[in-house]
């Protein structure tokens, strides 16, 4: 199937860099270096800006609004225009870790100056809105919606949501401790110290209610005997266990904080009334929830918007990195977005409790019921397929009238 080139965006010239998006070399001075290189190509990783790399991309085909996120912590935001036009853009900062932060020391390079002067855009995707995380860690996790003016941002350290129509940040948060490790982190000796201790609790309790002790304890010495006996015999020997998955996930603290998937949606979190919401997980099984209070629809230009915690972190046992969260209606479909239900693209979600959270890991698949995050149904991969989960999307699908959310990884 042929496929047809329809535009090229070049982030490179918001930036006030050398015209080629080389690297200076600061030790050169006034003379040149011999023998003369030159470069040769698009990229050259030996001598272009590593800052310029794109990490994360997200499209909005109902609003036209592209959002890019980069290695040096640069947001741009992206809108489709059939005219040209001239516009200074200012760099909005968010810093999710504050200069002097005793919590983590940044040791990287700085961020990427951009161009302060009025720029003429021609048609096509011109740049409106610019956002610099601090420190400039590599975007790891996106979201936005048009309809609400809100992107929300994450990386090594944190995340952080900004109104690009009124140009503010609204929240940063961090999820590094003082010492420089993930907030909240549960590590797999702790999970399985809890359940141990959990399992001990419940068995002391039924042994206090049953008569005849010696008779039960020595059938479960022989159901042991016999699950031990069937494990070791069906086991592959080639494959990746549940076991061996957990140990190798066992990742430094610092990187148990990283940020991995962002979701916006209204949906019900705490309470009995649905509201914007917003729901980020972490590199150590950590999800962090927000309210987002926003203005009336024709006053979001002018008011500004207000983030409040939703309740206490949503931690999974198992400490499996989070690869995606996925957020459906009471008829199990995704809510689509304001810009989509106006233009009759998606229809209406059902608003109606309770709403469904599907979280998936790189051993399990998890729903969970909304507000109250009760468990609905758990798919682990580990024990049937031996690998790991990567990458996880969501689609609708129409079968015979009706319409279906599947999970794809």
């Amino acid at each position: 199937m042929g496929q047809v080139f329809l535009f090229e965006v070049a982030t490179a010239s918001v930036f006030d860099l050398p015209d080629d998006g080389s690297i200076q070399d600061e030790d050169q001075g006034d003379g040149f270096l011999w023998p003369p290189y030159r470069k040769v190509g698009q990229y050259d990783p030996f001598s272009d800006d590593q800052r310029l790399a794109i990490t994360i991309l997200e499209f909005c085909m109902t609003s036209h609004i592209l959002c890019i996120g980069g290695t040096g912590g640069q947001v741009l935001l992206f809108t489709l225009a059939n005219t040209k036009k001239s516009s200074k853009i200012e760099a909005l900062r968010a810093d999710i870790i504050p200069k002097g932060d005793v919590r983590y020391n940044w040791r990287g390079e700085g961020p990427l100056p951009y161009i302060e002067k009025v720029v003429e855009y021609p048609p096509g995707f011109q740049l409106s809105f610019l956002m610099q995380l601090g420190p400039p860690a590599p975007i790891s996790a996106m979201d936005f919606t048009a309809h609400w003016g809100v992107i929300a941002v994450g990386s090594g350290h944190g995340f952080t949501v900004g109104n690009y129509l009124l140009h503010n940040v609204i929240i940063t948060h961090c999820t590094l401790q003082e010492d420089g490790s993930a907030s909240h982190s549960l590590t797999r000796v702790q999970s399985i110290r809890r359940s141990l201790r959990n399992s001990f609790r419940r068995r002391s309790t039924r042994q206090d209610r049953r008569t005849t002790l010696e008779q039960q304890q020595q059938k479960q010495k022989e159901g042991s005997g016999k699950r031990k006996q069937r494990r070791t015999g069906s086991e592959p020997s080639g494959g990746v266990s549940q076991r061996e998955a957990a140990a190798s996930n066992a990742n430094p603290p610092s990187i148990q904080a990283a940020v991995t998937h962002i979701c916006l949606a209204d949906t019900f979190l705490g309470g009995e009334h649905h509201m914007p919401c917003l729901v980020a997980s972490t590199m150590g099984s950590v999800l962090i929830r927000y309210y987002l209070q926003l203005p009336p629809t024709g006053d979001r230009i002018s008011e500004p918007s207000i983030a409040m915690l939703a309740g206490k972190d949503y931690t999974l046992l198992h400490g499996a990195p989070v690869i995606s969260v996925f957020i459906l209606d009471n008829n199990g479909l995704p809510i689509p977005s304001g810009y989509e239900q106006d233009n009759n693209i998606a229809p209406a979600p059902s608003m109606v409790s309770p709403h469904y959270g599907i979280i998936v890991t790189e051993e399990q698949i998890k729903i969970i019921h909304l507000p109250s995050l009760k468990l609905k149904r758990k798919e682990k991969v580990t024990n049937e397929i031996h690998e790991r989960i990567k990458k996880a999307f969501i689609i609708r699908a129409n079968v015979l009238g009706k319409s279906y959310a599947h999970v794809i990884d």
